[in-house]
């Protein structure tokens, strides 16, 4: 059984060595197609007695990036490969030593002709890659993405293998990568025509790091209204929050961030980025809500794309303390008015205008005061304030408190629970809607 490394490089000479050390490890072969590096990197791999080094055929020193085609130049170094199963790799990929083994224990052990997907780390974001496949099964990178490139599977099976996490460990200076991938991606989509949904959202995202966000934003918008996969709707919707977020739009964040809890409510980092902007506004005890409830999510298991696992634990963690450290505990427990103080679990909550929705809302705190925090409701009306004297936990507060937030659009999901989350707070369910439950003249 042997395992071909397959790479393509080109100026790589502050990170060539660190990777064949970390490729020597798994890999039987090195295949190595230089696309016109100027520096020592071929001297460099000429040196490692593993490595099979070419020059491209397509790429040379004078190709600009933008010209540059990551799927044809992979291609191209896969078809050298001679070994029984081949891992692409880039050059400032890093794994350690139990990740090699299990690569080798990967190899050595499968039986079926499949594709191999590995966790990738770039810093605190997470997602998969398909890595690594059986040789001579045809499967190579799709011909329609020059960048962002993707493993054509031949309809073959897909195995996750989440133990081995491949780190991403740049260390290359010249053209940043974001303005690369932006002149790449323009030549997919206006001069080769490839307006399909991967490029659509990589070029969007492009746009995004480079900070043309009017740009952007628009092309978010086209790619909302084709995709139907789930989670990168997610992320795409999410990017325009924070892509409005960063500019100060933030009532146009706001309505962004809703959108992504309709598109996927598991994930944190929607939560975290509302605590964001409400800790910017000085709304200390809203934006702690939403940090707390980040920390009761996990990851998804069924993630494929750009988790950022800091949003999970410590992003929110750091930001609760930040608020406990500025916030001064006396403001935090005194009535309206400032003369009498409370204890520090009391929160409050302003009830909806409309009646109905005021008694929705006063069942979602009812839930909520049996976690053992004192909630204060706040009525609109005086009919609202005999419905919180029959509610059972809940008791009349005044001034100011939260406000709590019904969507438009349920899309499945009830009044009760999306009372609990603009509260702050998960709750098991599900929740029936109240269709009992009437307006008060």
């Amino acid at each position: 059984m042997k395992i071909s490394a397959s790479l393509i490089v080109k100026n790589e000479e502050s990170v060539m060595q660190r990777c064949l050390d970390s490729v020597d490890k798994w890999a039987d072969e090195i295949v190595v197609v230089d696309t016109g590096s100027t520096d020592s990197t071929m001297d460099i791999c000429r040196a490692h007695p593993k490595v099979m080094l070419y020059e491209s055929e397509y790429y040379n020193k004078d190709t600009h990036y933008s010209d540059f085609r990551f799927n044809i130049a992979k291609n191209e170094s896969i078809s050298k490969c001679t070994g029984d199963w081949v891992i692409w790799w880039d050059a400032d990929d890093y794994i350690d030593e139990s990740g090699a083994c299990r690569i080798r224990e990967l190899a050595s052990n499968a039986t079926e002709d499949c594709l191999f997907t590995f966790i990738c780390s770039y810093g605190t974001l997470r997602f998969e890659h398909c890595r690594m496949f059986r040789n001579g099964a045809g499967i190579k990178f799709d011909e329609h993405h020059s960048c962002h490139e993707y493993l054509n599977s031949c309809g073959k099976p897909h195995f996750v293998a989440r133990d081995i996490v491949v780190k991403h460990l740049p260390g290359k200076k010249g053209v940043s990568s974001a303005t690369r991938n932006v002149a790449i991606l323009e030549k997919d989509y206006f001069e080769r025509g490839y307006k399909d949904q991967r490029t659509m959202f990589y070029l969007a995202n492009s746009y995004r790091e480079v900070g043309r966000h009017d740009e952007a934003v628009s092309l978010y918008n086209e790619y909302l209204k084709v995709s139907k996969w789930r989670e990168e709707r997610y992320f795409a919707t999410l990017y325009k929050a924070q892509i409005f977020s960063s500019i100060g739009n933030f009532n146009d964040a706001f309505k962004a961030i809703y959108d992504c809890l309709f598109e996927d409510d598991r994930f944190a980092e929607s939560y975290c980025l509302m605590g964001d902007i409400l800790l910017h506004q000085g709304e200390c005890e809203k934006a702690r809500h939403w940090y707390s409830l980040a920390l009761l999510l996990e990851p998804p298991a069924d993630s494929r794309l750009f988790t950022e696992h800091t949003s999970y634990n410590q992003y929110p963690k750091n930001k609760l303390k930040e608020i406990d450290l500025t916030e001064q505990r006396s403001e935090d427990c005194q009535e309206d008015g400032g003369a009498q103080d409370v204890d520090c679990n009391v929160y409050r909550y302003n009830l909806p205008s409309d009646n109905k929705n005021a008694a929705l809302a006063l069942a979602a705190l009812s839930m909520i005061s049996s976690r053992g925090n004192c909630v204060l409701a706040i009525p609109f009306n005086d009919q609202q304030k005999k419905m919180i004297a029959a509610c059972d936990g809940v008791e009349l507060g005044s001034g100011d408190g939260m406000s709590l937030m019904l969507p438009d659009n349920l899309r499945g999901k009830s009044e009760i629970e999306w009372y609990c989350r603009s509260a702050g707070f998960i709750l098991p369910g599900p929740f029936p809607i109240l269709a009992e439950v009437k307006d008060v003249a």
